[in-house]
């Protein structure tokens, strides 16, 4: 739902209620570090993920984008039929997100890659089960319960930030695998005015990398519910 005075809510995820295993989730939790998690809901139909993490200290964040759109009475059935879900037929939607963005560096001089279509997030299908001013509920088709508030770092300027990497688009492809490459061969020279090493940036491809090959698998193991 969008109230009648604002045509973007930002809403922040809360917490988790099934982790993924203990080894994995300590592995992780060396490697990343979760800054952020909120959701956007544009004006007309679409919904806007945008994830902010640490890999070896370093900040970055995925933005992925997708239209939503209303199901019908026969789908609700389908889903009801197959996972057990009874969705509300009035909020029902389906979400369809696009290729998922990596960037890092300043919301003025951002860097931007398309992290292709093994990251990209199938459709959600979800309904609305309860909102107003602080809070919104939602069902997941499979059973997932999720929550979504609009205080705290969703009310942070930051959380504005994927409006100007959406707006800017990806660099070439071709740009990421010569920064790989570069960051392989290369001596530790400099980016000048912020001093990272190339060496830390082929370190957070490869390590990108490897998040979203386990993260994919993980997702076939164990479906992660966020509930009040």
């Amino acid at each position: 739902g969008r109230s009648n005075n604002n045509r973007t809510q930002s809403s922040s995820k809360q917490k988790l209620t099934k982790k993924p295993p203990r080894i994995m989730s300590k592995i992780f939790g060396l490697i990343f570090g979760l800054r952020y998690s909120l959701q956007h809901a544009v004006y007309p139909n679409v919904f806007v993920n945008d994830v902010g993490i640490k890999i070896f200290g370093i900040p970055v964040s995925f933005v992925a984008a997708g239209n939503f759109t209303r199901i019908s009475q026969d789908a609700v059935e389908t889903i009801q039929n197959t996972t057990g879900t009874t969705l509300k037929l009035d909020t029902a939607v389906r979400i369809d997100f696009d290729k998922p963005l990596l960037w890092f560096g300043s919301r003025r001089f951002p860097i931007i890659f398309n992290m292709g279509a093994k990251a990209q997030s199938p459709p959600v299908t979800l309904c609305t089960t309860y909102i107003d001013d602080k809070i919104r509920l939602a069902l997941a088709a499979k059973g997932g319960k999720l929550v979504f508030t609009r205080s705290g770092k969703a009310a942070e300027n930051f959380a504005q930030d994927y409006k100007a990497i959406l707006a800017k688009g990806p660099l070439p492809d071709f740009v990421l695998k010569v920064v790989v490459l570069f960051s392989l061969f290369a001596p530790p020279f400099f980016i000048r005015g912020t001093r990272l090493p190339f060496g830390i940036i082929g370190a957070l491809v490869g390590a990108l990398t490897i998040k979203v090959k386990v993260a994919s698998r993980l997702r076939k193991r164990a479906e992660i519910k966020i509930e009040a």
